[in-house]
């Protein structure tokens, strides 16, 4: 993996943990559900950006590597690691 992603995706995660943390806090301390949700919700938005930059990590290897495979392969792979299916007959998105 390449250093600058390398270290976004660490930073995100640390923002997630953190947000986990509060979390856990917060159901222990019995705070108000909805600023629990709030956490919630920034997790599973700093999750999904740590997705997103996986994804275009692996991508972007795929696209560089010399033993590279079909783009139709990589694009198989990825989809199925997300869970997303495609109509028969239709490429992915």
């Amino acid at each position: 993996m390449r250093e600058g992603p390398k270290e976004q995706i660490l930073n995100r995660l640390a923002t997630s943990y953190g947000h986990l943390a509060a979390i856990r806090r917060m159901v222990r301390e019995e705070i108000p559900l909805l600023e629990t949700i709030r956490q919630v919700q920034a997790v599973r938005s700093a999750l999904l950006n740590v997705e997103e930059l996986l994804v275009r990590e692996a991508l972007t290897h795929c696209l560089v590597s010399k033993h590279s495979r079909l783009p139709q392969e990589v694009v198989e792979e990825i989809s199925g690691v997300l869970g997303i299916k495609s109509n028969p007959g239709e490429p992915n998105p």
